[in-house]
């Protein structure tokens, strides 16, 4: 891409289409776009970025931040340099003069700059407008994994209905479907087609109902009568007079030919004699003259017979070419009935999820868009709604536009659409504008409904519409690399230039020409010959196989630990090879990304695992789980001896071992608290545990886990399994917080809402910046690069069976139609089947270029498992097989390569690394000293600074305030209550909270409070209009330095004319008088009563100490607070 064509790309008179190839900077046309529009006066909350991912939304909004940062800091030298190779023109001063007020602009501007993902902006579109769009003004939107609870409580909702009437739809639906598939087939089946709703929600959206169903789809396999049954009869036995004549003569020449032949005359001759075919008998007679395919046989009769009577096989062609049209009939009728059962369930299933939606006042993802769309398009408030965003949209800019869906370009069209208008916007500068970059090549979410032909067909549309309004419209093809190396694209390159559609006219011009590349095609690991075991053979010992996959992973783990012992350089950039240069890209998710993960650790390689998780796999998570079950049902055997082998106990084997043998009918549980008197570890690991039992009584779940993680227990994990524990711990809390958001918040239903769910949580691996491998899939690596990236999963293929197909039905809507197996496909669903399959095989395509444009600067190939014969129906047959002729074939590995000829271009700034081992600092070994949190902040409550630089983690080993917090606590909860329930409820706080104390000590505190509460000389103080521990901040002068104050007030009464501060004392001996009173107790209420006159200056101030003992009021004398 030359400067000319990225100028003209980002010139925002203009709009444009913009097909950018990958590595061609398509972020930096979009940032340069956005730059140049600010620069031309447009505000920044008139335009509108919408992205595919919220990365690719901050990645945006970071790069602009930071450009408009460094212009506001720049000399015009630099500033002028910089805008030059922006637009490509000298700019004059008052653009440098807007360009250095940019960043104040957009950082400080009420309305934002817009830089957001389509869903994002559909939120905020909702949000603005919750009432129009027939939602709660406080709606929530719900993340994948509560969607599918939905689900599933859909799903449970219709079963039990089913199971609950004797004769109904739903119970005939679910046995009709139970003869072909199993429970959990058919809740895949649900799934599946529900989670691609978009196809058909407009077909769904009536109530459910069989019979109309039953009509679409009778419409779509060619089926339009209810009596079709009858027909299909009378058509498996109408035969006109000359066929059957034909078909008599053909039985008697059959019978002189051979067996075969025979057996197909004695067929026929059934055949004619049945005077009621049925379908039992006419299955039969089909299989003399088709297949069990369906097809017919490619010899129908012996070539002998046909020589002789060369009439012969036209008439069995004819008959054959008649029973293949009525089979391929009754097999439609078949799919009638069991596709209307399904749909009814599908239908059943998908409205009572909106319902739960609705009465839960949440949207999912899918919502969002549709909801939007919806609120736009509605003729009657369509207008309002689209002047409200006229106003604030003049243009629109559209990212990854090739992953675009058509309900999303929906959105964009009707915003696009308003820019047509007579109005053309509410005091914009110049023309609207609407800018799109994307890559057809690069369309991999076809199950988002992605399609790359959607791109092309926007593309025409848009720019007839921009053409008709005579709106200037410019297409921008860019097609230089500026990622990857000469020798990465020359591979991609040769691999796709054979292909047609959007790869026929492939060709990327490298802008890294003169920089090191490398490209490796390692020989596939195969499967090993194994011997046969003697099946009579005793197994004494566990067999370990070699298998291929895991010979692979060890191979890439080896090749990346020598690198980085070796200290190998990274050419382009002028240094060692690290950890985090390096991308593991996998297809799919298998068992491979953990044998990675591992085969990694095993080499000491940092490895930041996989992209995604399965949360309840995690070992960290298992026992935590098994805590909260424990705390459920102590007496579950298994689950404790679980919980007993976890980090927070380390009960070892032996010691498992003796609580366990020979127990009888006891439970683990009962034998641990017997044995618990003879062994101390016994004895403290149940203190332990009866320690939690109590607290689960009062603390709600997050607080129960938070408290076991603080307390040693997320240090314990971490030290067993190693610091990638730690993203599965937060990711736990994160799914408590999430569980009580949306449900009644119980340890119970917590522990099983985990429990039987498919919790899969995406990381971001990104985030850290952590200098570890990466492992992840190419649809999760869309977006990054890496300078080395390998590609190991190259011989796995997509599924080749999809169980469902979609049938074209107007407007943008698809009718979902299943099969449970090929042999009963009609012609109709095998038809639609190699549609589907074509599709499959096009993005699996795509799919192979987006993983080889991540490489920048090495890219690895290899494969495990044996190639099918048709190898270019795989990745490593297609990429060996084209790239044999261009490589150099190195003991088996096939290599490309270029030199490094120029300077590094990517060269880092910091040093090399060595190859010797660093030695660890001195004070690594070195015990640290106590945590202190030093503060200059003054505490007035606090009798000296000192007490306040303690740890936090240090254990307490005296408790001589307890008395005076609970006493605070009660005068806090207790004066709002009537006063004949205080004693009843204060004995309960009590016991919840401090159940160790004695029974006299909880009476004594309850009566100190009760009488400071009920005193006549407090009553003003314990008013409605009290505010209750009131926070209090400010600045006072000490010793001539302003001195920042934290402090918190008991008791705070505002009233028209004068404020009272009020605050306890519990000390067992008030003072006689004001003079006795402490200084210390003086200078708190000091502070107090010179930060309350700041904020009320002209009210009268009125300090007072209240001892509970008594209790005793002193009041501060005006006298003592004028001469403060």
């Amino acid at each position: 891409m030359n400067l000319e064509q990225q100028h003209e790309a980002s010139d925002p008179k203009f709009s444009a289409w913009v097909e950018a190839s990958a590595g061609a900077g398509k972020t930096k046309i979009l940032t340069d776009r956005v730059l140049r529009l600010l620069l031309a006066g447009v505000p920044p909350e008139r335009i509108l970025c919408l992205t595919f991912t919220k990365a690719a939304a901050a990645e945006m909004a970071m790069r602009i931040t930071s450009r408009l940062s460094a212009w506001s800091l720049a000399s015009d030298a630099t500033l002028c340099d910089d805008l030059l190779r922006l637009s490509g023109k000298r700019a004059k001063q008052n653009v440098l003069e807007r360009a250095r007020g940019l960043f104040a602009l957009v950082v400080d501007s009420a309305e934002k700059l817009q830089v957001v993902t389509i869903h994002g902006f559909c939120q905020s579109l909702l949000r603005r407008f919750p009432l129009e769009a027939k939602l709660s003004p406080q709606f929530d939107v719900i993340d994948d994994t509560i969607a599918k609870e939905y689900l599933k409580t859909a799903r449970d909702l219709i079963i039990r209905k089913a199971i609950s009437e004797q004769n109904g739809p739903f119970s005939h639906a679910f046995i009709e479907l139970a003869e072909t598939i199993n429970e959990a087939e058919l809740s895949n089946l649900l799934e599946e087609i529900i989670g691609e709703q978009y196809r058909f929600r407009e077909i769904f959206e009536g109530p459910a109902n069989e019979k109309t169903l039953g009509n679409i789809i009778r419409t779509q396999l060619n089926i339009n009568s209810l009596e079709i049954e009858l027909k299909i009869k009378d058509e498996i036995s109408s035969c006109d007079s000359k066929i059957l004549a034909e078909l008599e003569k053909a039985v008697a020449i059959l019978m002189s030919g051979n067996q075969s032949d025979r057996a197909l005359s004695n067929a026929i001759k059934n055949w004619l004699q049945n005077e009621k075919p049925d379908r039992a008998s006419f299955e039969n007679y089909k299989l003399g003259f088709l297949t069990q395919k369906g097809s017919i046989r490619t010899r129908l009769a012996s070539v002998k017979i046909f020589n002789e009577h060369p009439s012969l096989e036209q008439t069995l062609t004819s008959e054959a070419s008649r029973l293949t049209a009525v089979d391929d009939k009754l097999k439609c009728f078949d799919l009638v009935s069991r596709n209307e059962k399904l749909a009814f369930l599908s239908q059943s299933v998908m409205q009572l999820y909106t319902e739960n939606k609705k009465n839960n006042a949440v949207i999912d993802y899918n919502d969002l868009v549709t909801l939007a769309n919806r609120l736009i398009e509605n003729d009657e408030i369509s207008p309002w709604i689209l002047y409200k965003l006229d106003g604030g949209i003049d243009h629109l800019l559209l990212d990854e536009a090739q992953d675009t869906n058509s309900d999303q370009w929906k959105i964009v069209e009707t915003l696009v659409k308003e820019f047509f208008t007579e109005q053309n916007g509410i005091g914009n500068l110049g023309p609207r504008t609407l800018f799109v970059v994307g890559d057809p090549k690069q369309s991999i979410f076809s199950f988002q409904g992605a399609d790359p032909k959607l791109f092309k067909m926007k593309q025409q549309t848009l720019k007839e519409s921009f053409e008709l309004a005579k709106q200037p419209w410019k297409e921008v093809k860019l097609d230089i690399s500026y990622r990857s190396s000469e020798a990465v694209l020359k591979a991609v390159d040769t691999v796709f230039e054979p292909e047609s559609s959007e790869f026929s006219c492939i060709k990327h011009h490298p802008f890294r020409s003169g920089q090191a590349g490398l490209v490796e095609i390692w020989p596939p690991e195969e499967p090993e010959d194994r011997k046969p075991r003697d099946f009579w053979s005793v197994p004494r010992k566990q067999m370990h196989f070699d298998e291929p996959s895991t010979r692979l992973a060890s191979k890439i783990a080896s090749k990346i630990s020598s690198w980085i012992k070796s200290g190998e350089i990274l050419e382009s950039r002028g240094r060692a090879i690290e950890p985090c240069d390096i991308i593991i890209l996998l297809r799919q998710r298998s068992h491979f990304m953990e044998e990675l993960v591992n085969a990694l650790k095993q080499k000491l390689v940092p490895v930041a695992g996989v992209d995604r998780m399965i949360l309840t796999d995690q070992l960290a998570v298992m026992d935590l789980m098994a805590f909260g079950k424990f705390l459920l049902l102590p007496e579950d055997d298994l689950n404790l001896a679980n919980l007993l082998k976890s980090p927070f106990l380390e009960i070892n084997e032996d010691e498992l071992l003796e609580l366990c043998w020979d127990r009888g009918a006891s439970t683990l549980w009962e034998i641990l608290n017997n044995k618990s008197a003879l062994n101390s570890k016994f004895s403290e690991t149940l203190d332990w545990l009866k320690d939690w039992l109590e607290r689960a009584h009062r603390l709600s779940t997050f607080e129960l886990y938070s408290d076991l993680l603080s307390m040693g227990g997320r240090r314990k994990l971490l030290e067993r399994i190693g610091a990638e524990a730690g993203d599965p711990i937060d990711q736990f809390l994160a799914q408590i917080l999430e569980y009580d958001r949306t449900n009644v918040p119980t340890l119970q239903g917590f522990v099983d809402w985990l429990s039987n769910g498919n919790h899969e949580i995406k990381r971001d691996m990104e985030a850290d910046g952590s200098n570890k491998v990466r492992i992840m899939t190419v649809h999760g690596a869309k977006g990054l690069q890496a300078p080395i990236v390998f590609m190991p999963d190259t011989i796995s293929k997509p599924n080749q069976s999809p169980k469902i197909v979609w049938s074209e039905r107007g407007s943008n809507q698809q009718f979902p139609l299943w099969s449970p197996n090929r042999q009963g496909n009609p012609q109709m669903i095998e038809r639609l089947r190699e549609v589907e399959l074509e599709i499959r095989e096009k993005e699996y395509l795509r799919l192979l270029y987006v993983a080889m444009t991540r490489a920048e600067d090495r890219l690895y190939i290899g494969g495990w498992g044996t190639l099918p014969k048709d190898e270019d129906s795989t990745w490593y047959g297609k990429l060996k097989n084209r790239l044999k002729p261009i490589a150099r074939d190195i003991n088996g590995v096939l290599q490309i390569s270029s030199d490094q000829v120029s300077v590094p271009d990517k060269k880092d700034i910091r040093p090399i690394r060595k190859k010797d081992t660093l030695q660890l600092p001195e004070w690594v070994w070195k015990a640290p000293k106590e945590l202190t949190f030093e503060t200059d902040r003054l505490i007035p409550s606090a009798p000296n600074q000192i007490s306040n630089n303690l740890s936090l983690f240090a254990p307490e080993k005296t408790d001589k305030f307890l008395r005076g917090r609970i006493i605070h606590s009660l005068l806090h909860i207790l004066p709002n209550i009537p006063a004949e329930k205080r004693w009843n409820l204060a004995k309960k706080y009590l016991l919840d909270e401090y159940p160790k104390l004695d029974k006299e000590q909880k009476d004594e505190c309850i009566t100190t409070a009760l009488k400071v509460i009920n005193s006549p000389c407090l009553r003003e103080i314990f008013s409605e209009n009290a505010f209750v521990e009131a926070p209090l901040n400010g600045t006072v002068k000490e010793n001539g330095i302003d001195r920042e104050v934290m402090a918190r007030v008991d008791r705070l009464v505002v009233l028209d004319k004068e404020v009272i501060i009020a605050d306890f004392k519990t000390d067992k001996r008030p003072p006689k008088k004001f003079d006795d009173i402490e200084e210390t107790y003086k200078n708190q209420m000091n502070i107090y009563y010179k930060l309350i006159k700041k904020i009320y200056p002209k009210h009268i101030i009125r300090p007072m100490l209240i001892w509970t003992e008594g209790p005793k009021r002193i009041e501060f004398p005006e006298k003592y607070l004028s001469q403060s």
